[in-house]
């Protein structure tokens, strides 16, 4: 419960903030011409926030349509999953099999269509019966907590912030002219420190929300048969080659566990599975 508190404290801290140097980033386009105002400003920015989770939404369903395995090819799995989304409270997600060596999972959602957990055959191969249902349980956890479109919120503001600090940033680099460079340096260094902003809290908002994912399969299954699976998974991907991971077919931020080292716990989407699996242990 305090981790999901202290996450929703820190996503709605991070959509205000963030949504407010969006706005104040086309601020004065209502100094310069009269007819726009500040209303005006924050409708054009929910729109353009609205249009990148849709464009997101719809090539989400155009790389996966036609690839789920209907019910009748899959009962086991079908069944677990129904199960395990029932107890939780969550629509009974569709089933693909992507067919890799790498042991992963990952869950996805597109408007309005239903969400989408993604298992590899790698994944199959591995994991025991209980470790599969505590992976499935961690992906309807990121389905029920919408996951995948607060991250396309964020990522879109952020996304934004960054093409108005190119434009700065060009200004200030390439104008021969000091008096520009000395205009242009302030929104420069404003949008250049909401980048960094924006970047730290989106990796540590995702690292909370793997946290809260693995908590919710633990009770929803067995805090034992989580804590072997993040381990069994990581230990299988450290077995791989890089030309099969390179392979992989699916999407890594998304996975339930990461395909490469951590480098920079500042700027990583998952926590160390070892201090995921503490956690578990602690709780």
């Amino acid at each position: 419960m305090y981790q999901r508190i202290k996450l929703h404290s820190i996503e709605a801290v991070a959509v205000a903030l963030l949504f407010s140097v969006y706005t104040l980033i086309f601020l004065p386009v209502s100094l310069i011409a009269e007819q726009v105002t500040i209303i005006h400003v924050m409708l054009f920015s929910v729109l353009m926030i609205g249009g990148h989770v849709l464009f997101a939404s719809l090539k989400i369903w155009w790389k996966y349509r036609g690839k789920c395995i209907p019910e009748e090819n899959a009962a086991d799995l079908h069944g677990h999953l129904k199960q395990l989304s029932d107890e939780m409270g969550v629509k009974h997600p569709r089933l693909i099999i992507l067919d890799t060596p790498v042991p992963n999972a990952y869950a996805t959602d597109a408007i309005p269509t239903r969400p989408i957990v993604i298992l590899t055959t790698g994944l199959l191969d591995t994991v025991t019966t209980e470790e599969l249902r505590a992976i499935m349980a961690h992906e309807i956890s990121h389905i029920k907590s919408h996951d995948v479109y607060f991250m396309a919120i964020t990522s879109s503001v952020i996304n934004m912030i960054r093409r108005v600090h190119n434009v700065f940033r060009r200004g200030v680099i390439g104008n021969p002219n000091k008096g520009h460079q000395i205009v242009l340096f302030i929104p420069f260094a404003v949008t250049r420190v909401a980048l960094e902003i924006g970047r730290v809290v989106f990796f540590a908002i995702s690292r909370t929300r793997e946290y809260i994912a693995d908590r919710d399969a633990a009770d929803a299954t067995s805090p034992t048969a989580m804590r072997s699976a993040l381990a069994r998974v990581t230990g299988n991907i450290s077995s791989l080659s890089e030309e099969e991971i390179k392979r992989f077919p699916g999407d890594q931020p998304l996975c339930i566990a990461p395909l490469t080292d951590l480098q920079s716990r500042l700027y990583n989407t998952h926590p160390p599975t070892d201090r995921r699996i503490d956690v578990l242990s602690k709780e």
